[in-house]
Order: C-alpha cells, then structure tokens, then sequence
C-alpha cells in the first residue's frame, strides 16, 4: 500500500484488513490436507510476507493456533505440520509454544497430547527448526515422566535420540566453523557483505516445494501466454477501467446502488453472463 511505501508502516484500517486476510489463510490451512504441502508451504510463505508489514499477525498466530482443531488423528497430524511451518518461519514465538505444548500434556495425563509432543519435538530437532533448550519447560515435563508414567521407556528412547540429533547438530557446527578457519576481520566482513543468500536459502518453503512451484507456473504462464493471444486488442484497456471504477467504489461509504451500477457494468462487458 502506499502508506507502507511511503512510511514503512499499516494504517489502523490496513492493519485489520490485513490481519482479517491473515486469519483467513490461516483458517484455509486446516481446510487442507497433508497430501498437499505444496499448498500448505505456499500459504504460509504468505503469512511471511503479511507479517514483515503486519507485525501484530506474529503476536495473534499463536493465539490462532491454540483454537486449531485437534479432536481426530488426521488433524492433529495436521496442526503438527502447520505449527512446524509456522515456528520455521519465525511466525511462532517458541516460548509461547513452549508454554501451549507443557499445558496440554498436563503432566503426563493427556496421553493423546503426549505422544503429539513427542512427534512433534522428534520432527522439530531432527529438521533442525528448534533446539530442545528452547523448550525448557515442555522437556522438564518430559524428563520427569521418563522416570515414571506408563510412558517412560519411550519417552526416555525420545529424550537419548534428542540428545544424540543435538549434539550431532552441535559437533557439525563446530567442525564447519573450525575448518573455515580464523579470517581477519576485514576479510569477513568483506565476505560477509558479498554473501548473498539464494531465494532456496531465503525462503520458507522446502527445495521441493520450490521446483514444483516454479514448473507449475511456468505451466501458468504458457496458458495464459496462450489464451491472451484470442483477447480483443482493447482488454487491457477495459480492465484498467473496471479496476479503476472498483477501487473508487470500496471507497465510498454507501454504495449500494453503485454497487448495483457496478455489477450491471460488468455484465455490459460480458463478465458474469454466463452460468459459471
């Protein structure tokens, strides 16, 4: 918007517009399924961008998340994977999820939280998106139920393979920042200031997902290159029009019979007519 451009910061009715088109993606993430984490990466890249403007989008996230629907199997596995994505793109505070895990496993006596913790800490360190001390009330609560419950072999088995992903972490970064050496200061600085990261390295969503994203719309993009050859030679100019005529409309208070007006207007320019 032209108030970000100019001043780096939301109106307050920017703000919630964009804050309600936030909680909106965030719903349509549960709408999907874990055999589409193309999508499930895509709409949360765009929850990344919505915050680097929004900065409250990062304070209600968490609150979001709390109200996920958890009653099945499918969708506990289901806001497993969404918070993962979430907290890898820096869009969960991770003391605030500390806080959410420790409560719904209440000690030990939600079993079904339990085990969903469990998986989820597993997953969590492994891909490397949190570190265990990050989450020391959740692993306090943890280590105290390896020692008793019905679950401790288990738990203890998570606990050893925490350790061991841990340490493994820490002992790779230490042999690759060993083996880079000592570089004077103003070598790394200058090498510092060169480096600049790839859009893969950047962003949020997976190689994978990448790839996939880029070939299908490239896919898009011959489509469309080919239907536009069929458009009339004055559609851009129509469009402009209709766009511009849109944007006046949502800022006028009372604009009902404009609306009216508007959606007649369409119908003159063949948009609508048919029953699709």
């Amino acid at each position: 918007t032209t108030s970000v451009a100019t001043t780096g910061a939301l109106t307050s009715l920017e703000n919630d517009s964009a804050l309600g088109f936030a909680q909106t993606i965030f719903k349509r993430l549960y709408e999907l399924r874990l055999s589409e984490p193309l999508r499930l990466e895509a709409f949360v890249a765009l929850l990344e961008s919505l915050n680097i403007c929004c900065l409250q989008l990062g304070k209600d996230l968490g609150t979001w998340a709390t109200y996920a629907p958890t009653d099945t199997d499918a969708q506990r596995k289901l806001h497993r994977t969404v918070l993962l994505l979430l907290l890898r793109s820096k869009l969960l505070q991770v003391t605030e999820l500390d806080g959410y895990l420790y409560d719904r496993v209440n000690g030990g006596r939600n079993v079904v939280w339990l085990e969903f913790t469990m998986a989820f800490i597993r997953t969590a360190v492994l891909e490397k998106i949190v570190d265990p001390s990050d989450l020391p009330k959740t692993m306090s609560a943890l280590m105290k139920l390896s020692k008793s419950g019905g679950q401790s072999n288990q738990i203890s088995q998570l606990l050893r393979a925490v350790e061991e992903m841990s340490g493994s972490i820490a002992k790779d970064r230490s042999t690759t920042e060993s083996s880079a050496g000592n570089p004077p200061i103003a070598a790394a600085k200058t090498e510092k200031s060169a480096y600049k990261p790839t859009h893969q390295q950047s962003s949020s969503i997976s190689a994978a997902s990448l790839s996939n994203l880029a070939e299908a719309t490239n896919r898009a993009f011959e489509s469309i290159t080919a239907i536009s050859r069929e458009d009339p030679s004055n559609l851009k100019q129509q469009v402009m029009v209709l766009l511009e005529g849109w944007i006046r409309l949502i800022n006028e208070a009372d604009n009902n019979d404009k609306m009216l007006q508007y959606v007649q207007l369409l119908q003159q320019n063949g948009i609508g007519k048919n029953e699709e």
